[in-house]
């Protein structure tokens, strides 16, 4: 039997090359989380916020927090704790403030208490009609709940600074009678803390009293 011949072996074919390695473009988070705080502490040199009492709620803060959710969660900590905060109060009318504390994040707050530029500026305007109340009698629920809550010792409580000009006679004394009746010990200190920030002299019987030893928010 004649011996089957050999089959003709085929070339083996050529190895590819391997691709090219893909370079992918270099993004802002690619950059180490120290250097972009500088970088946000840079966009945030000259921010001032206001708190007016005809802001809305839903206004950012800055335009920072509206690029990502990523920037947002790393400005805010920064926006709270070092830039200048002012909340513009009229007629002891607290609605605005009350309501931007509300629509801050929680773990906001703690940021906020390491700001030393924290400022509340007390505005008072005349009535002008014949009447026995002030404007600011009208308000006196959301100074009741602003009261409150700086009373609270169990919240997070910024260091805010009282300052304004000396209320007209009528509402300075709308204010000593408030002082006078208080029954909270927490809330009766900072309304006394406030009312000194503007003039009005804080009056315990037929004494003055001076609780600015007991701590509050006076500057």
């Amino acid at each position: 039997m004649a011996p089957r011949p050999f089959r003709a072996l085929c070339p083996a074919a050529p190895k590819r090359a391997p691709p090219p390695p893909t370079h992918r473009p270099t993004t802002f988070y690619d950059l180490p989380p120290e250097l972009r705080v500088e970088i946000y502490k840079l966009a945030l040199l000259n921010t001032h916020l206001h708190i007016l009492p005809e802001a809305s709620a839903s206004q950012p803060p800055h335009s920072l927090t509206l690029a990502t959710k990523q920037i947002r969660l790393e400005v805010l900590p920064l926006l709270h704790s070092t830039c200048p905060i002012t909340a513009s109060i009229t007629d002891f009318d607290f609605t605005s403030l009350l309501t931007w504390l509300k629509t801050m994040p929680p773990d906001q707050e703690t940021n906020l208490c390491k700001n030393e530029r924290l400022k509340v500026i007390l505005k008072t305007t005349i009535n002008e009609k014949k009447e026995k109340t002030s404007n600011s009698s009208r308000n006196s629920s959301t100074l009741k709940r602003w009261l409150h809550l700086r009373a609270d010792r169990y919240r997070a409580q910024p260091g805010w600074v009282y300052e304004g000009r000396t209320p007209d006679g009528r509402t300075s004394s709308d204010l000593k009678r408030k002082y006078k009746r208080a029954a909270v010990e927490g809330e009766k200190r900072e309304l006394g803390v406030m009312l000194r920030a503007v003039g009005i002299p804080v009056v315990q019987g037929s004494r003055f009293r001076d609780d600015s030893a007991e701590g509050g928010s006076e500057g």
